[in-house]
């Protein structure tokens, strides 16, 4: 059975027991921790390992940054850390990214802006000032550009938490409020408006509720019905029994009515 994969992101001798206990909460969900460290990634044949584990963030499902006190080892050739590359590469592929920062390392780059980006500043724990220049991309970034601060794992495991129950809840109102099979337009007449109308539970209409009635609703609330707006959809109290109905689809239906209608004069 297939589960999300999730890549772990960061400097690793001084943070090795934040990324095990991140390892250890991932696989407790049932879920694929990938941290170089522990052997999760495919070290190809002919390249580097750091040119690896940036080949295998595409392949993950999820992308997990934690900014601590060191800016990293340098990406052979470049200029740039490892952790820089690899988030730059997440970003670019489009995974979910969640970025947390040492909050410690937050108030360095607070004093840092507050002194017009003075590198000089005295700082209370940040020795390389590019480590700065990850925290102006993620704040810059057209997406994902939430930066969660921290002073303990337990907190970056908490703010995980419900991220990703937000996350999965998400998933399952999409699923939910997607266009049912055999609701899909056509701009027939009253019969196949009918059939749609008994997809979702509604039952058919006679050719007078279609011709005095502009919308599904209305037909609803002529006959006795109850509706109620919940933002994505509506939930349709009608004959005793509640269904709820995404407004995607109430939008296809209403221009069915209006095909309908105009069949009917």
């Amino acid at each position: 059975m297939s589960c999300p994969r999730v890549f772990v992101s960061s400097t690793c001798y001084d943070l090795k027991h934040v990324r095990k206990e991140i390892r250890d909460y991932i696989l407790d969900l049932g879920y694929e921790p990938v941290l170089s460290e522990f052997s999760d990634v495919f070290y190809q044949p002919g390249t580097t390992v750091q040119n690896s584990c940036l080949i295998e963030i595409p392949k993950c499902d999820i992308f997990v940054l934690i900014v601590g006190k060191r800016y990293g080892t340098q990406f052979p050739g470049e200029p740039l850390s490892i952790i820089h590359k690899e988030y730059i590469v997440a970003q670019n592929t489009s995974i979910p990214i969640y970025a947390f920062i040492d909050i410690d390392v937050l108030c360095d780059y607070e004093l840092y802006i507050k002194n017009g980006r003075n590198e000089k500043c005295k700082f209370r724990c940040v020795t390389n000032v590019q480590i700065f220049r990850i925290i102006d991309e993620i704040k810059k970034a057209a997406k994902d550009n939430s930066l969660i601060p921290y002073s303990s794992t337990c907190e970056i495991l908490q703010h995980l938490k419900k991220q990703w129950a937000s996350l999965f809840k998400d998933f399952l109102q999409k699923q939910r409020h997607k266009i049912p099979k055999g609701i899909e337009p056509v701009h027939l007449g009253l019969e196949e408006l009918n059939e749609k109308l008994n997809v979702i539970g509604i039952g058919s209409l006679d050719s007078t509720e279609v011709l005095k009635s502009s919308s599904i609703l209305e037909i609803i609330s002529n006959l006795g019905g109850t509706f109620k707006d919940n933002s994505t959809d509506y939930l349709i109290n009608f004959k005793g029994t509640n269904i709820n109905i995404g407004k995607d689809v109430l939008k296809i239906l209403d221009e069915e009515l209006k095909s309908a209608r105009n069949l009917q004069v």
